[in-house]
């Protein structure tokens, strides 16, 4: 007679959804990391054309040689920088976060082919 495998909680049943949810064997996070990708891209898209259109708001700073204004003049330049590197590592982040679940679901897939032990 063969038995489940065991992970965080003991035996799993194999059919059962609700098992698999609690005992985090069903992953929910992969197909939610594309809708927050795009969420993402857009945030980052529409404040870089914000950035480029307004401007960064100028701030003054005292210092021991005085007060010393900054921002306000480089807006495009922050926005373009932004909208390039700022949307190229939210996208390296988020092909990381979708090779962990695929790495995940590569080992679950390893672990139902093996026979279960008695030790196991």
């Amino acid at each position: 007679m063969s038995t489940s495998p065991t992970y965080l909680s003991g035996p799993v049943p194999q059919g059962s959804q609700i098992g698999r949810y609690f005992s985090f064997r069903l992953m929910i996070t992969p197909t939610l990391i594309n809708a927050i990708y795009i969420v993402g891209l857009l945030g980052i898209t529409i404040f870089s054309v914000y950035l480029m259109v307004h401007g960064a708001p100028a701030q003054a700073m005292m210092t021991p040689f005085g007060v010393v204004q900054s921002g306000g003049n480089s807006g495009v330049l922050d926005g373009v920088i932004l909208l390039t590197g700022g949307n190229l590592l939210w996208r390296i982040y988020c092909e990381l976060m979708v090779v962990i679940f695929a790495l995940h679901r590569a080992a679950e897939s390893i672990d139902e082919k093996l026979p279960v032990s008695p030790g196991r």
